[in-house]
């Protein structure tokens, strides 16, 4: 038994001889009496990269699409919003409101998860360090917009969904227009920092990686 494992170890470090574009990886197995043997898998290194690259196209892909669900709604959700508290129609109001809401659970929330999950996804394998200052300003910015979004849009538009409910009896009240109107700014002031974000993600200034 000895000879054998003896043998085998042997043909292992000839194995593990360096060739170009293989790549070895190594697993040690235990046997009874304490010793070890060891296998050798080896693999194309050209095909683990090019694995490494699928799965980061696939996770920009995820990002870029998390992306466009958070932009695109918060910026269309601002216009048609801002274009049906013109009307003054209590019955536009009151569906406009139910839509923000809908929006907000089917587009922010689903958009700021693929964001952030096909984001993380690249920094893990590209391995970029979170501490490379554009990744960390990133990061900081898009925690302001959404501490924004979640203590002061969110509550302003809990108020409004509980005002929208009498819409059909008191009519469009100052208290919802004046709502209205902190929702605009502050929703345009949440923007900022997430089209700052955009830009950074886009030119990864000092990175360079293109």
């Amino acid at each position: 038994m000895r000879g054998k494992q003896s043998d085998q170890i042997e043909v292992l470090r000839f194995i593990k001889a360096p060739l170009p574009g293989v790549l070895f990886l190594s697993v040690k197995l235990r046997i009874e009496g304490g010793s070890s043997l060891r296998i050798a898998v080896c693999g194309s290194a050209l095909d683990l990269k090019r694995l490494v690259r699928l799965t980061y196209e696939i996770a920009k892909f995820v990002h870029i699409t998390g992306v466009v669900m958070l932009m695109g709604n918060i910026t269309v959700t601002a216009i048609w919003k801002y274009f049906a508290d013109r009307t003054h129609s209590p019955e536009i109001l009151s569906f406009a409101q139910k839509l923000v809401t809908y929006t907000d659970w089917s587009m922010t929330v689903w958009g700021v998860l693929l964001l952030m999950g096909g984001g993380y996804a690249m920094v893990f394998l590209v391995n970029w360090p979170l501490t490379q200052w554009w990744l960390l300003w990133s990061q900081i910015l898009f925690v302001v917009a959404g501490l924004i979004w979640l203590f002061i849009l969110v509550p302003i538009q809990i108020k409004q969904a509980r005002l929208a409910k009498a819409f059909s009896d008191l009519g469009v009240g100052d208290e919802y227009r004046q709502l209205s109107r902190h929702w605009l700014m502050w929703g345009l002031i949440s923007t900022v920092p997430l089209v700052m974000v955009t830009w950074l993600m886009i030119a990864k200034p000092a990175s360079g990686f293109y």
